[in-house]
C-alpha cells in the first residue's frame, strides 16, 4: 500500500512543484496563488498527504515490525527511516508554519530561517531515503525478491537524477511486496 500511495504522490507532487517553481522564489503568497491557482496548491497538498500516509502509516511501521522480527537485518534501516523521515517532517512543518507567519509580515529573517529549516529537513529526509534504500536491499536479501534490488538501485540513481526513476522504483516495490505476500500466504516463505 505504501508503494501505491508513493506512486500516486510521485505523479502529483512534481507536477504541482514545477508549476510553482518560478513564483515560489518571490516569496509572495499572492503571486504564488495567482500563478498556480488553487487547483495546483490542492494537488500538491494531496500529493504530500499521500506521501506522508505512505511513509508513516505503512513504510516506517513495516520496517519497525521487521526490525523486531530480524533485528540484525532491519534495525539499522528502520532507525534511519524513523530519524530521517520523522525529523525531516518535523522541521518542514516548523518551516511551513514559520512561513505562514513570515510571508504576510514580510519578515525576511524568519523566511531565511524557514528556508534553512527546509534544507535541514531535506538532509534528514535524505537520511530516511537512504534508510529506505538499505531496507530494500535487506528485503531482497531476506525474501529473495529481485524487484526490491532493482527498486533500490533505481532509488539510488534517482537521488542524482530526479524524475521517472523513483516513480518506476515505487511501482516495482508495489509489485515486489505483492509477490512476497503471495509467497508468505502460500507457505513458500516462513516468517
Amino acid at each position: 500500500m505504501a508503494s501505491l500511495l508513493q506512486t500516486i504522490s510521485m505523479i502529483l507532487l512534481p507536477a504541482a512543484l514545477l508549476t510553482m517553481m518560478g513564483t515560489l522564489l518571490t516569496l509572495n503568497l499572492e503571486a504564488i496563488l495567482a500563478a498556480v491557482g488553487l487547483t495546483w496548491v490542492i494537488t500538491m497538498f494531496i500529493a504530500v498527504i499521500l506521501a506522508f500516509i505512505a511513509v508513516f502509516t505503512y513504510l516506517v511501521p513495516s520496517a519497525g515490525d521487521l526490525a523486531e522480527w530480524r533485528p540484525d537485518e532491519f534495525s539499522t534501516p528502520s532507525k534511519l527511516m524513523k530519524i530521517g523521515y520523522i525529523g525531516g517532517l518535523a522541521l518542514v512543518v516548523i518551516a511551513v508554519l514559520s512561513l505562514i507567519v513570515a510571508v504576510p509580515a514580510e519578515a525576511t529573517l524568519i523566511v531565511l530561517g524557514a528556508i534553512g529549516l527546509v534544507i535541514l529537513g531535506g538532509v534528514l529526509a535524505l537520511i530516511g531515503w537512504i534508510g529506505n534504500i538499505i531496507y530494500l536491499f535487506k528485503l531482497n536479501g531476506v525474501f529473495k525478491e529481485t524487484l526490491f534490488l532493482v527498486a533500490a538501485i533505481l532509488l539510488i540513481i534517482s537521488i542524482f537524477i530526479a524524475g521517472v526513476l523513483a516513480f518506476i522504483a515505487w511501482i516495482l516495490i508495489y509489485v515486489g511486496a505483492g509477490s512476497v505476500e503471495k509467497k508468505i500466504v502460500s507457505g513458500e516463505i516462513q516468517i
